[in-house]
């Protein structure tokens, strides 16, 4: 219940930012201040697209009143093995220097959602009324669409939030962890991080003959790095949680539990492997 509150509270928080902050992402020189980049270091990152598709028909198509989304699903469609961040190299393409890449980065395009869609091109959209761009949409535009979705979006993050706590609910991974059908020597919980934020991964080390090899049995992940920058990081539900299944999988299996981080993020230490092997 905390943490399904928790989850509302943080989308209803992002859905209601004030408009121009809310639409307007970071400009290029703010990401990269913050992501400890140099400008010449930016453009690397940007690879050309490798699709053949001339960026001037994507300009023609937004300044014609075409959503972003819309134009990137064409782009799909058009090249089933293409990845949406192949079709969204040619969005980057088309309006350099706004850094639009990394809108795609962080687009949901398998959820399949009209919400989710519209979100992102409301952070396209912002970046390119920051950035000076001619196109249809105004912030009022931006304000209107932002409060139609709203509810979506909170029912999305709702649903979401259900179905990853179900993956990673002690009766999934004891499933996972009994169908292994080998010695568990220990249940291992350790933080990673992605673009869309931090989570725990959590493992079984097994013994298989005469090899100790690791197991994954799922991944912990109820937020996103907004809560870097509000205040509602600790304590980490994702830490929270993985530290209850976890110690009762190690129980249940009479194994260790090693979880070397539980108060904050930290990718940077060894698994139980490389610790030696033994719990702390």
């Amino acid at each position: 219940m905390l943490l399904t509150g928790y989850f509302v509270w943080y989308v209803v928080s992002a859905c209601s930012a004030v408009a121009r902050s809310q639409y307007s992402s970071p400009n290029t020189a703010e990401y990269v201040s913050s992501a400890n980049l140099t400008q010449d270091k930016i453009e690397p990152l940007c690879m050309p697209s490798i699709l053949d598709i001339d960026p001037k028909t994507v300009v023609a198509k937004i300044q014609a009143g075409e959503l972003p989304s819309k134009v990137l699903r064409g782009i799909l469609d058009r090249f089933p093995d293409a990845t949406k961040n192949d079709a969204g190299q040619v969005l980057n393409e088309a309006f350099p220097n706004m850094w639009l890449i990394e809108c795609v980065w962080a687009w949901k395009a398998s959820k399949q959602s009209t919400a989710i869609d519209t979100q992102f091109d409301l952070r396209v959209i912002g970046r390119m009324i920051e950035a000076g761009a001619d196109i249809p949409w105004d912030i009022s535009y931006c304000d209107a669409e932002q409060l139609r979705i709203r509810q979506a979006l909170i029912d999305d993050a709702a649903e979401e939030l259900r179905l990853a706590r179900d993956a990673v609910s002690y009766e999934s991974l004891y499933d996972k962890a009994k169908r292994l059908d080998s010695e568990i020597l220990c249940i291992e919980a350790l933080w990673d991080g992605d673009t869309t934020g931090w989570h725990v991964v959590l493992s079984a080390v097994v013994r298989e003959s005469d090899n100790v090899v690791t197991k994954w049995l799922g991944t912990v992940k109820f937020g996103g790095d907004i809560r870097l920058f509000n205040g509602a990081v600790s304590p980490w539900p994702e830490a929270m949680h993985a530290k209850e299944v976890g110690s009762k999988l190690a129980d249940e299996f009479k194994a260790s539990f090693y979880f070397p981080s539980p108060d904050e993020p930290n990718d940077a230490l060894p698994n139980w492997i490389e610790f030696g092997g033994r719990s702390i």
